[in-house]
């Protein structure tokens, strides 16, 4: 069998085994417009009202300033977030912010406080220093976080906020909405968030397209996956050459060593003053057929398996037949 045939087997098995492995394509969702026109389905994105529960997402897709007035807001409300929140770390927390804040707004905590302690009369409250209050208010000085009061509080915050934002982000390209994934959550969710938009909008899904596209420009490729270096083992095929055996036939090794560095790229080495020929990664069936076409080179510590007229189909057959291993 020719080398050209073998390494072609070689590539076609490569690529069966390379199925369903990830592929570092970019991708943006886009939007499309199946029956009306695509600024009325911006219309509906940029209605706040329509995003029900996804309207929550604009803590993440928001702007910088946004997200950080909110986090600001949630942590007044709700007390403070991450692994070190707790009694003492919340106790703390509300006792500066009642520290920082000003009548008005003590005066409105006290009143939120006293509405889930009906039992507490928080009448004057704004005017005591915080170690003042009653200890359950202190206990409870901070609501319980739940989707609808979290939503509240979003909206609250977006209404008196400069500019208008929304829970996804978008452009417009080609008569198309775009979103990219550097600005917005993943695809499922910005699905699940479009989907929701346009059903309150009363859209059916009929009327819109909705689906990830290839970055425009992109040239995909296979995505790098860190290795270590791989002792001499098993999983590699190690050539020793011949020196004498080389001499006047230089274009020949030349052309066999150009092929399979080709086709196993990194894991390919030549080293050209010790005349060894190193293969990492390579799978125990091709070993010998590599071997095979170093026959000619080949010292004679390092014995072929095979005769060089190797027969792929017949070794292939008995492997699978489980005569060879």
């Amino acid at each position: 069998m020719k080398l050209t045939d073998i390494l072609r087997q070689i590539n076609e098995e490569e690529e069966e085994d390379n199925k369903g492995q990830e592929f570092n394509i970019p991708k943006n969702m886009t939007l499309r417009s199946t029956s009306i026109p695509i600024d009325k389905l911006e219309d509906y994105l940029n209605d706040s009202s329509n995003y029900g529960m996804y309207s929550r997402n604009i803590q993440n897709a928001g702007s910088d300033a946004l997200k950080t007035k909110i986090k600001q807001e949630q942590e007044k409300v709700f007390g403070p977030k991450g692994m070190s929140r707790g009694p003492n770390m919340k106790l703390k927390a509300a006792k500066q912010n009642w520290a920082e804040n000003d009548l008005e707004w003590k005066k409105s905590k006290a009143k939120e406080i006293s509405s889930r302690l009906p039992e507490l009369d928080s009448n004057g409250w704004e005017e005591l220093k915080f170690d003042e209050l009653p200890r359950q208010a202190k206990d409870l000085f901070y609501d319980i976080s739940t989707g609808p009061k979290l939503d509240a509080l979003i909206k609250k915050v977006t209404s008196k906020f400069s500019t208008q934002e929304n829970p996804l982000n978008w452009e417009e390209e080609d008569g198309r909405l775009v979103f990219p994934p550097d600005a917005n959550p993943k695809f499922d969710v910005i699905k699940k968030t479009v989907d929701t938009v346009m059903k309150n909008a009363g859209i059916s899904e009929e009327e819109y397209e909705l689906k990830p596209e290839d970055i425009k420009g992109f040239i995909a490729s296979k995505q790098e996956i860190p290795t270590t270096p791989q002792p001499v083992g098993p999983s590699v095929l190690t050539l020793t050459l011949d020196p004498d055996k080389i001499k006047g036939k230089k274009p020949e090794l030349n052309n066999i060593v150009k092929l399979l560095k080709n086709t196993y790229d990194k894991n390919f080495d030549y080293n050209k003053e010790t005349n060894v020929i190193k293969i990492a990664n390579i799978k125990p069936e091709r070993r010998d057929i590599v071997r095979s076409q170093f026959g000619n080179f080949l010292k004679k510590t390092d014995p072929l398996k095979e005769s060089l007229d190797f027969d792929l189909e017949r070794y292939q057959m008995l492997r699978r037949a489980g005569i060879i291993k």
